[in-house]
Protein backbone atom coordinates (compact mmCIF):
# COMPACT_ATOMS: atom_id res chain seq x y z
CA UNK A 1 0.00 0.00 0.00
CA UNK A 2 1.41 3.47 -1.07
CA UNK A 3 1.37 6.51 0.97
CA UNK A 4 -1.53 7.92 -0.68
CA UNK A 5 -3.75 5.42 0.44
CA UNK A 6 -2.60 5.31 3.88
CA UNK A 7 -3.42 8.59 4.01
CA UNK A 8 -7.00 8.57 2.50
CA UNK A 9 -7.58 5.77 4.80
CA UNK A 10 -6.77 7.92 8.27
CA UNK A 11 -8.22 10.78 6.78
CA UNK A 12 -11.71 8.63 5.86
CA UNK A 13 -10.81 7.58 9.82
CA UNK A 14 -10.88 11.26 10.67
CA UNK A 15 -13.98 12.12 8.88
CA UNK A 16 -16.27 9.93 10.72
CA UNK A 17 -14.60 9.73 14.04
CA UNK A 18 -13.50 13.14 14.41
CA UNK A 19 -15.50 15.89 13.35
CA UNK A 20 -15.25 18.99 15.24
CA UNK A 21 -11.73 18.43 16.38
CA UNK A 22 -8.26 20.55 14.99
CA UNK A 23 -6.08 20.11 11.88
CA UNK A 24 -3.29 17.84 12.31
CA UNK A 25 -0.38 19.57 11.34
CA UNK A 26 1.83 16.67 10.46
CA UNK A 27 -1.37 15.87 8.04
CA UNK A 28 -0.82 19.20 6.42
CA UNK A 29 2.90 19.00 5.92
CA UNK A 30 2.30 15.43 4.14
CA UNK A 31 -0.29 16.97 1.89
CA UNK A 32 0.47 20.32 1.43
CA UNK A 33 -2.15 22.86 0.63
CA UNK A 34 -4.15 24.35 -2.01
CA UNK A 35 -4.94 27.65 -3.68
CA UNK A 36 -7.37 28.31 -6.84
CA UNK A 37 -7.20 30.57 -9.71
CA UNK A 38 -10.24 31.09 -12.09
CA UNK A 39 -9.80 32.72 -15.75
CA UNK A 40 -13.66 33.91 -15.98
CA UNK A 41 -15.24 35.72 -19.01
CA UNK A 42 -16.12 39.38 -17.89
CA UNK A 43 -16.51 41.28 -14.20
CA UNK A 44 -19.47 43.00 -15.55
CA UNK A 45 -22.44 40.90 -16.75
CA UNK A 46 -26.37 41.44 -17.72
CA UNK A 47 -28.81 39.40 -17.27
CA UNK A 48 -29.20 36.85 -19.90
CA UNK A 49 -25.57 36.21 -20.35
CA UNK A 50 -23.25 33.40 -19.33
CA UNK A 51 -20.28 33.96 -17.46
CA UNK A 52 -17.67 31.00 -18.60
CA UNK A 53 -14.73 30.16 -16.34
CA UNK A 54 -11.72 27.86 -15.77
CA UNK A 55 -10.51 26.54 -12.81
CA UNK A 56 -7.01 26.13 -11.66
CA UNK A 57 -6.07 24.46 -8.56
CA UNK A 58 -2.39 24.69 -7.36
CA UNK A 59 -0.50 23.15 -4.59
CA UNK A 60 3.73 23.19 -3.89
CA UNK A 61 5.83 25.15 -5.97
CA UNK A 62 2.49 26.74 -7.62
CA UNK A 63 2.41 23.12 -10.00
CA UNK A 64 -1.07 21.64 -10.53
CA UNK A 65 -2.69 19.98 -7.63
CA UNK A 66 -3.16 16.45 -7.29
CA UNK A 67 -4.83 16.88 -4.09
CA UNK A 68 -8.88 17.56 -4.72
CA UNK A 69 -11.03 16.17 -7.69
CA UNK A 70 -14.01 18.39 -6.56
CA UNK A 71 -13.68 22.42 -7.04
CA UNK A 72 -16.48 24.82 -5.64
CA UNK A 73 -17.72 27.84 -7.28
CA UNK A 74 -20.00 30.77 -5.56
CA UNK A 75 -21.58 33.96 -6.39
CA UNK A 76 -22.57 35.63 -3.15
CA UNK A 77 -24.59 38.38 -2.97
CA UNK A 78 -24.16 42.49 -0.75
CA UNK A 79 -26.62 40.31 1.51
CA UNK A 80 -24.01 37.43 1.94
CA UNK A 81 -26.45 35.02 0.31
CA UNK A 82 -25.79 32.29 -1.71
CA UNK A 83 -26.92 32.78 -5.33
CA UNK A 84 -25.03 30.15 -7.28
CA UNK A 85 -23.31 27.20 -5.66
CA UNK A 86 -21.82 25.09 -8.61
CA UNK A 87 -18.82 21.91 -8.08
CA UNK A 88 -16.82 20.67 -11.17
CA UNK A 89 -14.54 18.22 -11.76
CA UNK A 90 -10.91 18.70 -11.17
CA UNK A 91 -8.44 16.70 -13.38
CA UNK A 92 -5.41 16.97 -13.52
CA UNK A 93 -5.84 19.82 -11.02
CA UNK A 94 -7.76 21.91 -13.31
CA UNK A 95 -11.76 22.04 -15.08
CA UNK A 96 -14.36 24.45 -16.09
CA UNK A 97 -17.98 25.12 -16.19
CA UNK A 98 -19.86 27.99 -16.87
CA UNK A 99 -22.91 30.21 -14.94
CA UNK A 100 -25.98 31.42 -16.68
CA UNK A 101 -27.09 34.91 -15.33
CA UNK A 102 -31.34 34.34 -14.86
CA UNK A 103 -33.25 37.29 -15.19
CA UNK A 104 -34.16 36.11 -11.38
CA UNK A 105 -30.84 37.57 -10.33
CA UNK A 106 -31.47 41.65 -9.35
CA UNK A 107 -28.36 44.14 -10.10
CA UNK A 108 -25.78 44.12 -8.21
CA UNK A 109 -22.47 43.74 -6.61
CA UNK A 110 -21.19 40.17 -6.53
CA UNK A 111 -18.43 37.98 -4.84
CA UNK A 112 -17.12 35.33 -7.27
CA UNK A 113 -15.62 32.36 -5.42
CA UNK A 114 -13.63 29.19 -6.08
CA UNK A 115 -12.06 26.69 -3.21
CA UNK A 116 -11.51 23.09 -2.31
CA UNK A 117 -12.67 21.07 0.56
CA UNK A 118 -9.49 21.14 1.62
CA UNK A 119 -8.60 24.74 1.13
CA UNK A 120 -12.27 25.22 3.95
CA UNK A 121 -9.95 24.38 6.56
CA UNK A 122 -8.19 27.80 6.15
CA UNK A 123 -11.21 29.81 5.74
CA UNK A 124 -12.61 31.90 3.57
CA UNK A 125 -9.47 34.57 3.08
CA UNK A 126 -7.25 31.60 1.01
CA UNK A 127 -10.39 31.13 -1.07
CA UNK A 128 -10.40 33.05 -5.16
CA UNK A 129 -12.42 36.28 -4.77
CA UNK A 130 -13.36 38.13 -7.38
CA UNK A 131 -15.95 41.25 -7.60
CA UNK A 132 -18.40 40.92 -10.33
CA UNK A 133 -21.26 43.08 -11.06
CA UNK A 134 -24.63 42.01 -12.18
CA UNK A 135 -26.76 44.56 -14.54
CA UNK A 136 -30.67 43.16 -14.77
CA UNK A 137 -32.38 45.75 -17.47
CA UNK A 138 -35.74 43.10 -16.70
CA UNK A 139 -36.20 44.68 -13.35
CA UNK A 140 -37.22 48.28 -12.01
CA UNK A 141 -34.92 48.25 -8.65
CA UNK A 142 -31.27 49.46 -9.79
CA UNK A 143 -30.66 51.16 -6.17
CA UNK A 144 -27.44 49.15 -6.07
CA UNK A 145 -26.17 50.39 -9.22
CA UNK A 146 -27.67 53.27 -10.23
CA UNK A 147 -25.63 56.87 -9.44
CA UNK A 148 -27.01 59.11 -7.49
CA UNK A 149 -27.76 62.43 -7.89
CA UNK A 150 -25.91 63.35 -4.88
CA UNK A 151 -22.77 62.02 -6.89
CA UNK A 152 -23.41 62.49 -10.52
CA UNK A 153 -19.60 62.34 -10.64
CA UNK A 154 -18.83 58.80 -9.71
CA UNK A 155 -18.18 56.17 -13.16
CA UNK A 156 -17.98 52.60 -13.18
CA UNK A 157 -15.85 51.14 -10.63
CA UNK A 158 -14.52 47.94 -8.84
CA UNK A 159 -12.19 46.90 -6.37
CA UNK A 160 -10.27 44.76 -9.12
CA UNK A 161 -6.21 44.08 -9.78
CA UNK A 162 -5.57 46.18 -12.63
CA UNK A 163 -3.59 43.78 -15.36
CA UNK A 164 -1.06 44.75 -17.83
CA UNK A 165 -2.25 44.47 -21.30
CA UNK A 166 0.00 42.02 -23.47
CA UNK A 167 2.14 40.72 -20.48
CA UNK A 168 3.23 37.41 -20.68
CA UNK A 169 4.09 36.66 -17.24
CA UNK A 170 6.31 33.59 -16.39
CA UNK A 171 8.41 34.87 -19.45
CA UNK A 172 8.08 37.41 -21.74
CA UNK A 173 9.17 35.70 -24.54
CA UNK A 174 7.34 32.35 -23.77
CA UNK A 175 4.60 32.70 -26.29
CA UNK A 176 3.99 34.67 -29.77
CA UNK A 177 0.54 35.31 -30.93
CA UNK A 178 0.46 35.37 -35.33
CA UNK A 179 -2.86 37.43 -36.31
CA UNK A 180 -3.30 37.09 -39.86
CA UNK A 181 -4.56 40.99 -39.93
CA UNK A 182 -5.33 43.40 -37.98
CA UNK A 183 -8.61 44.44 -38.99
CA UNK A 184 -11.56 42.16 -39.94
CA UNK A 185 -15.08 42.58 -41.59
CA UNK A 186 -18.07 40.76 -39.69
CA UNK A 187 -18.60 37.43 -40.29
CA UNK A 188 -14.87 37.58 -41.15
CA UNK A 189 -12.68 34.18 -40.67
CA UNK A 190 -9.70 34.90 -37.70
CA UNK A 191 -6.57 32.73 -38.01
CA UNK A 192 -4.37 32.69 -34.81
CA UNK A 193 -1.11 30.90 -34.74
CA UNK A 194 0.50 30.49 -31.20
CA UNK A 195 4.30 29.68 -31.02
CA UNK A 196 5.31 28.30 -28.01
CA UNK A 197 9.01 29.75 -27.55
CA UNK A 198 9.46 27.87 -24.39
CA UNK A 199 9.21 23.85 -24.20
CA UNK A 200 8.41 24.59 -20.64
CA UNK A 201 4.84 25.23 -22.69
CA UNK A 202 4.92 21.97 -23.82
CA UNK A 203 1.86 19.70 -21.93
CA UNK A 204 0.96 22.78 -19.76
CA UNK A 205 -2.71 24.11 -19.08
CA UNK A 206 -4.02 27.14 -21.01
CA UNK A 207 -7.42 28.43 -21.67
CA UNK A 208 -7.96 31.35 -24.36
CA UNK A 209 -10.95 33.85 -24.29
CA UNK A 210 -11.39 36.11 -27.17
CA UNK A 211 -14.43 38.77 -26.40
CA UNK A 212 -15.35 42.13 -27.01
CA UNK A 213 -13.65 44.58 -24.80
CA UNK A 214 -16.74 45.92 -22.28
CA UNK A 215 -17.72 49.01 -22.59
CA UNK A 216 -17.49 50.26 -19.11
CA UNK A 217 -13.60 50.22 -18.90
CA UNK A 218 -13.44 47.71 -15.92
CA UNK A 219 -10.39 45.75 -15.69
CA UNK A 220 -10.40 42.09 -15.28
CA UNK A 221 -8.28 40.50 -11.84
CA UNK A 222 -7.33 37.42 -14.19
CA UNK A 223 -3.57 37.73 -13.36
CA UNK A 224 -1.98 34.33 -12.46
CA UNK A 225 1.33 36.14 -11.95
CA UNK A 226 -0.24 37.81 -8.80
CA UNK A 227 -2.36 34.75 -7.67
CA UNK A 228 0.78 33.08 -7.96
CA UNK A 229 2.69 34.84 -5.48
CA UNK A 230 -0.10 34.83 -2.83
CA UNK A 231 -0.03 32.68 0.00
CA UNK A 232 -2.11 30.37 1.55
CA UNK A 233 -3.57 32.32 5.07
CA UNK A 234 -2.85 30.29 8.27
CA UNK A 235 -4.69 27.49 9.74
CA UNK A 236 -7.11 28.92 12.00
CA UNK A 237 -9.71 26.35 11.87
CA UNK A 238 -11.26 23.64 15.02
CA UNK A 239 -13.15 21.68 12.29
CA UNK A 240 -11.34 19.80 9.84
CA UNK A 241 -12.81 18.98 6.63
CA UNK A 242 -10.81 16.45 4.65
CA UNK A 243 -9.96 16.49 0.96
CA UNK A 244 -11.93 14.70 -1.61
CA UNK A 245 -8.31 13.27 -3.11
CA UNK A 246 -10.81 10.26 -4.86
CA UNK A 247 -13.96 12.20 -5.62
CA UNK A 248 -16.73 13.48 -4.15
CA UNK A 249 -17.52 13.03 -0.76
CA UNK A 250 -21.11 13.23 0.80
CA UNK A 251 -21.32 12.19 4.43
CA UNK A 252 -24.19 12.07 7.38
CA UNK A 253 -25.55 10.90 10.01
CA UNK A 254 -27.92 7.76 10.81
CA UNK A 255 -30.33 7.74 14.09
CA UNK A 256 -32.33 5.70 15.32
CA UNK A 257 -36.06 6.65 15.83
CA UNK A 258 -36.93 3.68 18.26
CA UNK A 259 -34.68 3.14 21.73
CA UNK A 260 -31.69 0.69 22.54
CA UNK A 261 -31.33 0.36 18.95
CA UNK A 262 -27.54 -0.04 17.75
CA UNK A 263 -26.44 2.12 14.88
CA UNK A 264 -22.66 0.61 15.08
CA UNK A 265 -21.69 -0.68 11.82
CA UNK A 266 -25.04 -0.66 10.25
CA UNK A 267 -24.35 -0.31 6.69
CA UNK A 268 -26.16 2.83 4.58
CA UNK A 269 -26.82 2.38 0.96
CA UNK A 270 -26.52 5.05 -1.87
CA UNK A 271 -28.17 4.89 -5.30
CA UNK A 272 -28.33 6.90 -8.00
CA UNK A 273 -30.57 5.20 -10.50
CA UNK A 274 -31.19 5.96 -14.03
CA UNK A 275 -28.78 5.25 -17.33
CA UNK A 276 -25.34 4.87 -15.90
CA UNK A 277 -26.68 3.85 -12.11
CA UNK A 278 -24.44 4.16 -9.13
CA UNK A 279 -24.58 2.09 -6.23
CA UNK A 280 -22.12 2.42 -3.07
CA UNK A 281 -22.14 1.07 0.62
CA UNK A 282 -20.56 2.67 3.81
CA UNK A 283 -20.44 0.82 7.28
CA UNK A 284 -21.84 3.57 10.14
CA UNK A 285 -19.81 4.86 13.19
CA UNK A 286 -20.88 3.88 16.41
CA UNK A 287 -22.66 8.14 16.80
CA UNK A 288 -24.26 6.90 12.98
CA UNK A 289 -21.76 8.88 11.12
CA UNK A 290 -20.88 7.68 7.91
CA UNK A 291 -19.25 8.73 4.32
CA UNK A 292 -19.62 7.95 0.67
CA UNK A 293 -16.71 8.36 -1.88
CA UNK A 294 -18.19 9.11 -5.49
CA UNK A 295 -15.59 8.20 -7.73
CA UNK A 296 -17.74 8.82 -10.25
CA UNK A 297 -19.56 11.61 -12.23
CA UNK A 298 -23.48 11.94 -11.66
CA UNK A 299 -25.67 14.00 -13.47
CA UNK A 300 -29.33 13.13 -11.16
CA UNK A 301 -29.70 15.50 -8.27
CA UNK A 302 -31.97 13.00 -6.58
CA UNK A 303 -30.60 10.05 -4.53
CA UNK A 304 -32.11 7.47 -2.40
CA UNK A 305 -30.51 6.59 0.68
CA UNK A 306 -31.93 3.77 2.69
CA UNK A 307 -30.15 1.26 5.94
CA UNK A 308 -29.39 -2.04 4.52
CA UNK A 309 -31.60 -4.53 7.09
CA UNK A 310 -33.98 -2.06 8.49
CA UNK A 311 -37.10 -0.27 7.17
CA UNK A 312 -37.02 3.31 6.89
CA UNK A 313 -38.92 4.24 9.73
CA UNK A 314 -36.06 2.25 12.08
CA UNK A 315 -34.32 5.27 11.08
CA UNK A 316 -33.70 8.88 10.63
CA UNK A 317 -31.14 9.94 7.73
CA UNK A 318 -29.60 13.30 7.29
CA UNK A 319 -26.46 14.50 5.05
CA UNK A 320 -24.34 17.29 6.61
CA UNK A 321 -23.83 20.58 5.07
CA UNK A 322 -21.49 21.12 2.60
CA UNK A 323 -21.39 24.90 3.40
CA UNK A 324 -19.99 25.73 6.79
CA UNK A 325 -18.38 28.71 5.80
CA UNK A 326 -18.19 32.38 7.51
CA UNK A 327 -18.71 34.85 4.58
CA UNK A 328 -18.92 37.89 7.23
CA UNK A 329 -15.14 39.16 5.89
CA UNK A 330 -16.39 39.54 2.46
CA UNK A 331 -16.10 43.14 0.96
CA UNK A 332 -17.26 44.18 -2.25
CA UNK A 333 -16.28 46.74 -5.15
CA UNK A 334 -18.58 49.01 -6.16
CA UNK A 335 -19.70 49.45 -9.92
CA UNK A 336 -22.16 52.23 -10.83
CA UNK A 337 -23.71 52.95 -14.27
CA UNK A 338 -24.70 56.30 -15.21
CA UNK A 339 -26.49 57.58 -18.03
CA UNK A 340 -23.25 57.73 -20.26
CA UNK A 341 -23.75 54.16 -20.05
CA UNK A 342 -27.42 53.42 -21.24
CA UNK A 343 -27.52 53.26 -24.38
CA UNK A 344 -24.60 50.44 -24.67
CA UNK A 345 -26.37 48.59 -22.41
CA UNK A 346 -29.45 48.37 -24.43
CA UNK A 347 -28.22 47.48 -27.68
CA UNK A 348 -25.78 44.87 -25.71
CA UNK A 349 -29.20 43.81 -23.48
CA UNK A 350 -30.90 43.29 -26.95
CA UNK A 351 -28.53 41.75 -28.66
CA UNK A 352 -28.91 38.70 -25.79
CA UNK A 353 -32.16 38.49 -26.12
CA UNK A 354 -31.63 37.52 -29.95
CA UNK A 355 -28.88 35.74 -29.42
CA UNK A 356 -30.69 33.61 -26.64
CA UNK A 357 -33.32 33.17 -28.73
CA UNK A 358 -31.72 31.61 -31.83
CA UNK A 359 -29.95 29.26 -28.63
CA UNK A 360 -31.93 26.41 -30.07
CA UNK A 361 -29.98 26.37 -33.26
CA UNK A 362 -26.83 27.25 -31.98
CA UNK A 363 -26.40 24.97 -28.59
CA UNK A 364 -23.47 23.66 -26.26
CA UNK A 365 -23.15 20.54 -26.26
CA UNK A 366 -23.12 17.77 -23.12
CA UNK A 367 -20.29 15.27 -23.20
CA UNK A 368 -21.62 12.31 -23.31
CA UNK A 369 -20.63 9.96 -20.14
CA UNK A 370 -18.54 7.17 -20.90
CA UNK A 371 -20.82 3.96 -19.88
CA UNK A 372 -19.66 2.81 -16.89
CA UNK A 373 -19.71 -1.32 -16.29
CA UNK A 374 -21.82 -2.30 -13.34
CA UNK A 375 -20.01 -2.53 -10.18
CA UNK A 376 -20.02 -6.08 -10.37
CA UNK A 377 -17.84 -5.87 -13.53
CA UNK A 378 -18.50 -8.65 -16.76
CA UNK A 379 -19.62 -11.09 -14.39
CA UNK A 380 -22.84 -13.18 -14.76
CA UNK A 381 -25.63 -14.43 -17.13
CA UNK A 382 -27.67 -11.51 -18.86
CA UNK A 383 -31.17 -12.50 -19.77
CA UNK A 384 -32.07 -10.40 -22.31
CA UNK A 385 -36.06 -10.66 -22.08
CA UNK A 386 -36.85 -9.61 -25.46
CA UNK A 387 -35.40 -13.56 -26.51
CA UNK A 388 -38.09 -15.18 -25.00
CA UNK A 389 -41.67 -15.54 -24.00
CA UNK A 390 -42.95 -12.35 -22.36
CA UNK A 391 -44.95 -13.34 -18.92
CA UNK A 392 -47.06 -10.58 -17.12
CA UNK A 393 -45.28 -9.85 -14.31
CA UNK A 394 -41.65 -9.99 -12.65
CA UNK A 395 -42.69 -13.22 -10.33
CA UNK A 396 -43.38 -15.36 -13.72
CA UNK A 397 -40.51 -14.41 -15.52
CA UNK A 398 -38.48 -15.57 -12.29
CA UNK A 399 -39.98 -18.75 -12.21
CA UNK A 400 -40.15 -19.53 -15.88
CA UNK A 401 -36.93 -18.10 -17.37
CA UNK A 402 -34.41 -17.41 -14.98
CA UNK A 403 -32.27 -20.47 -14.08
CA UNK A 404 -30.67 -20.79 -10.27
CA UNK A 405 -33.40 -18.35 -9.02
CA UNK A 406 -36.64 -19.40 -7.36
CA UNK A 407 -38.81 -17.03 -5.28
CA UNK A 408 -39.81 -17.87 -1.71
CA UNK A 409 -42.43 -16.70 0.34
CA UNK A 410 -43.45 -16.05 4.37
CA UNK A 411 -46.70 -15.26 5.20
CA UNK A 412 -49.56 -13.68 3.04
CA UNK A 413 -47.41 -11.74 1.46
CA UNK A 414 -43.48 -11.27 2.18
CA UNK A 415 -41.90 -12.48 -0.71
CA UNK A 416 -38.20 -13.23 -0.90
CA UNK A 417 -35.60 -14.36 -3.74
CA UNK A 418 -33.13 -16.99 -3.46
CA UNK A 419 -29.70 -17.35 -5.79
CA UNK A 420 -28.63 -21.32 -5.73
CA UNK A 421 -24.46 -20.57 -5.90
CA UNK A 422 -22.46 -22.24 -8.48
CA UNK A 423 -21.57 -25.79 -6.78
CA UNK A 424 -23.86 -25.37 -4.17
CA UNK A 425 -26.66 -27.78 -3.40
CA UNK A 426 -28.88 -25.64 -1.83
CA UNK A 427 -28.90 -22.16 -0.38
CA UNK A 428 -28.16 -22.50 3.14
CA UNK A 429 -29.95 -19.00 3.54
CA UNK A 430 -27.12 -17.73 5.84
CA UNK A 431 -27.01 -14.18 3.27
CA UNK A 432 -30.00 -12.88 1.33
CA UNK A 433 -29.10 -11.39 -2.49
CA UNK A 434 -28.61 -8.24 -3.53
CA UNK A 435 -31.61 -7.13 -5.46
CA UNK A 436 -31.03 -4.29 -7.83
CA UNK A 437 -33.47 -2.25 -9.76
CA UNK A 438 -32.29 0.43 -12.37
CA UNK A 439 -28.98 0.92 -9.83
CA UNK A 440 -31.51 1.07 -6.66
CA UNK A 441 -31.47 -1.83 -3.84
CA UNK A 442 -34.70 -3.03 -3.34
CA UNK A 443 -35.32 -4.80 0.15
CA UNK A 444 -39.08 -5.10 0.14
CA UNK A 445 -39.53 -7.24 -2.92
CA UNK A 446 -43.26 -7.22 -2.85
CA UNK A 447 -44.51 -4.35 -5.83
CA UNK A 448 -41.48 -5.95 -7.14
CA UNK A 449 -43.20 -9.71 -7.75
CA UNK A 450 -46.49 -7.89 -9.98
CA UNK A 451 -44.42 -5.07 -11.60
CA UNK A 452 -45.16 -5.54 -15.35
CA UNK A 453 -42.70 -7.48 -17.14
CA UNK A 454 -42.88 -6.19 -20.23
CA UNK A 455 -40.88 -2.84 -19.04
CA UNK A 456 -38.41 -4.68 -18.33
CA UNK A 457 -35.47 -4.74 -20.57
CA UNK A 458 -32.85 -7.51 -18.82
CA UNK A 459 -32.10 -9.82 -15.62
CA UNK A 460 -28.46 -10.60 -14.92
CA UNK A 461 -27.65 -12.97 -12.43
CA UNK A 462 -24.25 -13.63 -10.50
CA UNK A 463 -24.31 -16.32 -8.70
CA UNK A 464 -20.89 -16.03 -6.69
CA UNK A 465 -20.96 -14.44 -3.08
CA UNK A 466 -20.57 -10.85 -3.59
CA UNK A 467 -19.20 -8.24 -0.72
CA UNK A 468 -19.84 -5.14 -1.32
CA UNK A 469 -18.25 -3.13 1.42
CA UNK A 470 -17.95 -5.18 4.26
CA UNK A 471 -21.75 -7.16 3.21
CA UNK A 472 -22.02 -10.13 2.05
CA UNK A 473 -24.62 -11.07 -0.37
CA UNK A 474 -25.68 -14.50 -1.73
CA UNK A 475 -25.19 -13.24 -5.44
CA UNK A 476 -26.75 -10.45 -7.22
CA UNK A 477 -30.27 -10.27 -9.40
CA UNK A 478 -30.18 -6.88 -11.29
CA UNK A 479 -32.80 -5.97 -13.18
CA UNK A 480 -32.90 -3.12 -15.92
CA UNK A 481 -35.80 -1.20 -17.01
CA UNK A 482 -36.20 -0.34 -20.59
CA UNK A 483 -36.88 3.54 -19.53
CA UNK A 484 -34.85 3.19 -16.33
CA UNK A 485 -37.84 4.52 -14.42
CA UNK A 486 -38.01 2.02 -12.01
CA UNK A 487 -38.31 4.62 -8.89
CA UNK A 488 -40.64 6.89 -10.88
CA UNK A 489 -43.16 4.45 -10.85
CA UNK A 490 -43.06 2.32 -7.73
CA UNK A 491 -42.78 3.65 -4.50
CA UNK A 492 -39.26 2.65 -2.15
CA UNK A 493 -40.57 2.38 0.71
CA UNK A 494 -37.47 1.56 2.83
CA UNK A 495 -35.27 4.38 0.92
CA UNK A 496 -34.67 8.63 1.44
CA UNK A 497 -35.37 10.30 -1.58
CA UNK A 498 -32.11 13.11 -0.89
CA UNK A 499 -31.62 15.95 -3.28
CA UNK A 500 -27.40 16.67 -4.02
CA UNK A 501 -25.97 19.48 -5.71
CA UNK A 502 -24.88 17.53 -8.79
CA UNK A 503 -21.12 18.02 -10.49
CA UNK A 504 -21.20 20.77 -13.62
CA UNK A 505 -21.25 18.35 -16.58
CA UNK A 506 -18.54 18.90 -19.14
CA UNK A 507 -19.28 21.05 -22.31
CA UNK A 508 -18.19 20.71 -25.94
CA UNK A 509 -18.79 25.08 -26.68
CA UNK A 510 -20.47 26.06 -29.74
CA UNK A 511 -18.22 27.38 -32.30
CA UNK A 512 -19.94 29.41 -35.04
CA UNK A 513 -18.34 29.24 -38.64
CA UNK A 514 -19.08 30.70 -41.71
CA UNK A 515 -18.16 28.53 -44.74
CA UNK A 516 -19.08 27.21 -47.99
CA UNK A 517 -21.68 24.48 -46.36
CA UNK A 518 -22.91 26.84 -43.56
CA UNK A 519 -22.75 30.82 -44.97
CA UNK A 520 -25.78 30.09 -46.88
CA UNK A 521 -28.08 28.45 -43.96
CA UNK A 522 -26.65 31.41 -41.57
CA UNK A 523 -27.40 33.75 -44.35
CA UNK A 524 -30.59 35.07 -42.40
CA UNK A 525 -29.79 34.31 -38.72
CA UNK A 526 -28.24 36.95 -36.39
CA UNK A 527 -25.27 37.02 -34.60
CA UNK A 528 -24.43 38.95 -32.29
CA UNK A 529 -21.50 37.37 -30.41
CA UNK A 530 -20.02 39.35 -27.99
CA UNK A 531 -17.71 36.68 -27.32
CA UNK A 532 -16.09 34.96 -30.42
CA UNK A 533 -14.58 31.82 -28.71
CA UNK A 534 -13.88 30.33 -25.62
CA UNK A 535 -11.72 26.99 -25.34
CA UNK A 536 -10.78 25.92 -21.88
CA UNK A 537 -9.01 23.46 -22.41
CA UNK A 538 -5.89 24.90 -24.98
CA UNK A 539 -2.66 22.65 -24.67
CA UNK A 540 0.42 22.67 -26.69
CA UNK A 541 1.31 19.34 -27.75
CA UNK A 542 3.91 20.51 -30.23
CA UNK A 543 5.62 24.28 -30.15
CA UNK A 544 2.83 25.62 -32.98
CA UNK A 545 -1.08 25.72 -32.47
CA UNK A 546 -3.52 26.91 -35.09
CA UNK A 547 -6.75 27.94 -34.31
CA UNK A 548 -9.65 29.67 -36.55
CA UNK A 549 -12.69 31.23 -35.07
CA UNK A 550 -15.27 34.07 -37.25
CA UNK A 551 -16.45 37.15 -36.36
CA UNK A 552 -19.89 38.12 -35.60
CA UNK A 553 -22.15 41.01 -36.71
CA UNK A 554 -20.74 43.12 -33.43
CA UNK A 555 -18.17 45.87 -34.44
CA UNK A 556 -15.92 47.14 -32.16
CA UNK A 557 -12.36 46.52 -30.26
CA UNK A 558 -11.49 42.60 -29.53
CA UNK A 559 -9.58 41.33 -27.17
CA UNK A 560 -7.69 37.72 -27.16
CA UNK A 561 -6.40 36.69 -23.88
CA UNK A 562 -5.01 33.47 -23.24
CA UNK A 563 -4.15 32.19 -19.66
CA UNK A 564 -2.73 29.01 -17.87
CA UNK A 565 0.41 27.50 -16.19
CA UNK A 566 2.98 25.61 -17.73
CA UNK A 567 3.41 22.22 -16.45
CA UNK A 568 6.41 22.80 -13.71
CA UNK A 569 3.77 25.92 -12.67
CA UNK A 570 5.43 29.25 -14.16
CA UNK A 571 1.84 31.52 -14.75
CA UNK A 572 1.52 33.03 -18.11
CA UNK A 573 -1.18 35.63 -19.27
CA UNK A 574 -0.92 37.00 -23.04
CA UNK A 575 -2.84 39.38 -24.67
CA UNK A 576 -3.72 40.80 -27.57
CA UNK A 577 -6.03 43.01 -29.83
CA UNK A 578 -7.91 43.57 -33.17
CA UNK A 579 -10.38 45.35 -35.01
CA UNK A 580 -14.11 44.38 -36.65
CA UNK A 581 -15.32 47.06 -38.80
Amino acid sequence: MNKINYILIFLFLLAINSFGQGLDQTIVKTIGKEKMFLHFSTPVLLAGETLFYKAYCLERNNELSSISRIAFIELINEKLEVVVRQKIKLKNGHGYGDIFISTDVPSGNYKLLAYTQWMKNWGINGFFQSDISIINPFRSDQNTVLLSSENHSLTATLDIINSDSKNNYGNISAMQININKKKFLKRDKVLLQLNAKNPELINGYFSILVHKKNDFNIPTNNTPAQFSNSEVASHSRNIFFIPEMRGELICGRISPTRPQTVVNQKKVVLSIPGDNAFLEMASADENGKFCFNLSENHSRTEVLLQVLGSKKDDYSIELFQENNIDYSSLTFGKFIINPKMKESILKRSIHNQIENAYYGIKPDTIKVQEKQLPFYGINGTIYELNDYTRFPSFKETLVEIINNVWVSKKGEDNYSVVVEGINQVYNTGAYQPLVIVDGIVIQNLNSLMSYNANKIKSITVIREKYIVGSHIFEGVLDIVTFDNDYAKNVSIIDADKIILNTIVPTKKYFKQAYNKVTSQNSKHIPDYRYQLLWEPELNFSSSTQTLEFYTSDVSGNFEINIVGFTKSGKPIKITETFVVE
